[in-house]
């Protein structure tokens, strides 16, 4: 398991990120020490952490994020918060394997 400094380095963020993550429930650690309140998470945790970037990347919204992680959302039904944003055929090709949890390279 990893300290939180040491899974946001690996993730790229700010162990300030990750804790406000973790209030939000985005992305809870693993576990957290009872002793110092320490996070703690495991590298498995990367894949969700990296499909909350990747959404924040798109223009979603941390509320848009949390009920696309927690719901079944098709595809389909995503749309760029921005209006000026003609982006709607990438993302679906960008997040299908995203959002499936599918392991690959993107064609």
């Amino acid at each position: 398991m990893l300290k939180i400094g040491e899974f946001a380095r690996v993730g790229g963020m700010t162990t300030a990120t990750l804790r406000y993550y973790d209030l939000c429930g985005l992305l809870k650690p693993l576990s957290t020490s009872q002793e110092n309140n320490y996070r703690y998470y495991t590298l498995a945790q990367l894949s969700r952490l990296n499909r909350i970037l990747t959404f924040k990347d798109f223009g979603f919204s941390l509320e848009q994020t949390t009920q696309l992680l927690h719901e079944d959302v098709p595809l389909e039904q995503l749309h760029c918060s921005s209006p000026s944003r003609n982006c709607r055929g990438l993302i679906y090709y960008a997040l299908v394997p995203i959002v499936r949890g599918d392991e690959g390279v993107i064609n």
